[in-house]
């Protein structure tokens, strides 16, 4: 909290693993601001990766990577009781 409270913020990292590997990743970000009491605006931010890489079952060879990303904003009103 900054500002006397009105000011809020928050953050998160998610891995996801597959073995010792990470092969999933999401950042949060989100800050939100008191207009009047018990009502706030917030504004966040999301960013995910993702990469595989496929093998073949009998070899161990790989065959290729799989992978995508993208993010998204958001913006919200919300009331607190």
């Amino acid at each position: 909290d900054a500002l006397d409270g009105n000011l809020f913020y928050a953050a998160g990292y998610t891995g996801a693993m597959l073995g010792s590997t990470i092969y999933s990743s999401s950042i949060d970000l989100q800050a939100g601001y008191v207009v009047l009491p018990n009502v706030f605006t917030t504004l966040g931010y999301n960013l995910f990766t993702r990469n595989l890489t496929l093998t073949d079952p009998n070899t161990s060879l790989a065959l290729g990577d799989l992978s995508d990303s993208g993010w998204a904003l958001s913006l919200g009103v919300g009331y607190q009781y």
